[in-house]
């Protein structure tokens, strides 16, 4: 091949690299500034693994007449709520606890109630009449 019928090569374009003098502050106010927060410290919350407060069973409890019991879990709950949001799991988790079986008593007091209501009624022990009063026997 002749050299003289060759195209010209286009000119090769010096690549442009940053250099560190890009990323250094050039004056003493942006040294000064805040440093930049990548994503990974961005916030830093206390893990906290969710627990159940049985704050609906609580109130059913209270509603379907366990009384007593019922009052006691719905307390009980939301001081575990409130522990919970303090990032005391270990305390939400003890109350949580104690909300559940006090209102697990209460819900099987008043189921207890009302069966033996119902028992005593259709024995005849317990008569109800029709003007709203309740007699016994």
């Amino acid at each position: 091949m002749d050299p003289q019928n060759q195209a010209p090569q286009p000119a090769q374009q010096p690549s442009v690299q940053p250099q560190a003098a890009d990323t250094i502050p050039t004056s003493s106010m942006e040294a000064m500034a805040a440093p930049e927060v990548t994503p990974t410290e961005a916030v830093a919350t206390p893990a906290v693994a969710p627990v159940n407060t049985h704050l609906v069973m609580s109130i059913v409890s209270f509603v379907v007449g366990g009384g007593l019991f019922g009052l006691l879990a719905i307390i009980f709950s939301v001081m575990a709520k409130n522990a919970l949001k303090a990032g005391n799991s270990t305390e939400a988790e003890t109350k949580a606890k104690w909300a559940k079986v006090l209102a697990i008593v209460g819900i099987v007091a008043a189921v207890l109630w009302w069966a033996s209501v119902i028992m005593l009624v259709a024995s005849g022990v317990l008569d109800v009449e029709g003007s709203g009063s309740v007699t016994a026997g």
